[in-house]
């Protein structure tokens, strides 16, 4: 190092060891190493004025030098008398947060050697967490240390760092790159990342290109995300340029999934010719399978939408003898659907599953039924419902609230036969679990008449009683709104049930009329004198 010879005497023959040797070269060479960093000079001086300026700026950087280090050697435990592992956590605290980063404390701290761990990176990192210069200074310097491994955990707490500084992350991240400092490209791909949460996409890019400034090759990685989030914000010419510049680095050239991923992205924004180009390109040199490219050309264009180009996409590959996978139909399907022909999706769907193209798939299902509830079409939703149990799915009773709903709202306030067949299929139309989680998901949603069409369901089709916790919150849901023809349709239900089914519900009104004002209660025998359940004693409180 430097080229000084050791010191004579200095022999390597047994017993002196050669990793002494060693040691004491580097110790002295670390010493020189000091003493250039403090005696740096500006530069040459080309006048008397400028050898003025020069002199003066020696001194000071002198002054500040000595500060530094008679400030560093007066922090506790920095001379090696308190142990590394509650020493290293508070001096290093106290370096990074109140000393400015400086050549000085550079070396001090490069030529000590704390051997950190992963725990004692990660207790710092939580102390300066407030600032990001600091945080940023003293995780690159923490990168350089012997033994220590960057975690995820590591990782998590510097992006949560930067994205509570976000506004100060560019121009510290500029400032350390103008003052020389060596950012590694893991902290400015971290970096890239949060921006791009964030939605700066001007700001990724000028980070990206920072990597270039920097004589640094971007990695894979880096490549892809930038390529990513510019086509996924339709900036394809700014993508193209990158892309280009990708297939001139000698260290990183495209793959399998960077044509891929620029396929996808063309085919979203509709650049069929820049499409067509990639897609001869990779013809010629094998990179890919071409039913593959042109599947992802397919997937892209379903995400714009632009479903005529995705239809003459895909006519091509059949006449070039390709299949399209079925992720290319489950594509078509959403691409319909974000385009608002839902007709269009659900015949296509209908279709592929007939012919064995696609298996039946409850997310693409459950799409299109909250679509059609959507547009107030309770006739298709119900269809769309069948076709769910047809098919072997069993949907959840979130998804027969929905289309109930739906009915009601359209004034269909008759829930058979449909709702029997759709349960009796799913093999649930006795299942009193099932109807009364509907019952009160109905309730928490604020509308009883679905609630109360269900119940009626229950009762009168299927001669089951709900659950006392899904009749309680039916009945005290009642009492909030207080309509007399909610009532008058509940207790005719009741009226037209079996005897022993009655019995039943006749005891949990009258546990939920003991507990309530007996004004309340008396008003709701009021409304029972039309039937026979007006003989219902109140147990007193």
């Amino acid at each position: 190092m430097r080229g000084r010879a050791p010191w004579r005497g200095i022999g390597i023959d047994p017993p002196f060891s050669l990793a002494v040797w060693v040691c004491r070269i580097w110790k002295r060479n670390a010493f020189w190493e000091l003493v250039d960093v403090l005696n740096t000079s500006i530069g040459p001086a080309s006048s008397e004025h400028d050898q003025r300026t020069k002199d003066q700026q020696d001194l000071n950087i002198a002054s500040k030098a000595d500060k530094d280090k008679s400030a560093l050697r007066r922090l506790p435990g920095f001379l090696g008398t308190e142990r590394p592992a509650v020493a290293d956590i508070r001096i290093l605290s106290h370096v990074f947060k109140h000393m400015p980063w400086s050549p000085t404390v550079d070396c001090h701290l490069r030529y000590r050697n704390f051997a950190l761990t992963s725990h004692q990176v990660i207790l710092i990192l939580h102390e300066l967490k407030d600032n990001i210069r600091h945080s940023l200074n003293f995780f690159m310097w923490a990168g350089q240390q012997r033994g220590h491994c960057c975690t995820a955990e590591c990782l998590e707490i510097l992006k949560g760092t930067m994205h509570a500084h976000v506004d100060h992350l560019h121009p510290v991240v500029k400032e350390l790159e103008s003052d020389g400092r060596f950012v590694p490209l893991h902290v400015i791909m971290l970096a890239m990342e949060v921006f791009i949460e964030k939605h700066m996409v001007e700001t990724a890019v000028e980070m990206f290109q920072s990597i270039l400034k920097l004589h640094t090759r971007p990695d894979e990685d880096a490549y892809h995300l930038i390529l990513q989030v510019l086509l996924e914000s339709g900036r394809t010419d700014v993508a193209m340029e990158i892309y280009e510049q990708m297939k001139k680095d000698r260290w990183c050239n495209p793959v399998s999934s960077t044509f891929l991923l620029m396929l996808w992205g063309l085919g979203k924004t509709a650049k069929i010719g820049e499409a067509q180009k990639l897609l001869e390109d990779l013809k010629s040199k094998n990179e890919i399978s071409i039913s593959e490219a042109h599947c992802q050309l397919v997937r892209g264009l379903c995400e714009g939408p632009w479903m005529d180009y995705a239809v003459q996409a895909i006519i091509e590959m059949y006449e070039l003898g390709f299949e399209p996978d079925e992720n290319v139909h489950i594509s078509f399907v959403h691409g319909y659907i974000r385009a608002g022909r839902l007709m269009e999706a659900f015949n296509y769907y209908k279709d592929a599953v007939s012919s064995n193209l696609i298996a039946p798939k409850m997310d693409v299902l459950t799409l299109l039924l909250s679509s059609f509830c959507a547009q107030k079409n309770p006739e298709i939703a119900q269809e769309v419902l069948m076709a769910m149990v047809e098919t072997g799915l069993c949907p959840d009773p979130h998804i027969y609230v929905s289309v109930i709903q739906c009915v009601l709202e359209q004034g269909q306030g008759q829930l058979n036969p449909w709702l029997s067949g759709a349960l009796r299929k799913q093999g649930v139309d006795k299942d009193v679990k099932f109807f009364s989680s509907i019952i009160i998901l109905c309730t928490d949603a604020g509308d009883v008449e679905a609630a109360l069409s269900v119940f009626c369901q229950m009762v009168t089709y299927h001669s089951i009683c709900p659950e006392k916790a899904a009749f309680s919150a039916l009945v005290f849901k009642m009492f909030e709104y207080n309509q007399a023809n909610f009532w008058q349709k509940l207790f005719s239900a009741i009226e037209g049930s079996e005897m022993s089914l009655q019995t039943t519900i006749f005891q949990m009104v009258s546990d939920i009329l003991a507990n309530v004002d007996e004004k309340v209660a008396n008003h709701v025998l009021s409304l029972m004198k039309d039937t026979c359940l007006s003989k219902l004693t109140i147990r007193p409180k």
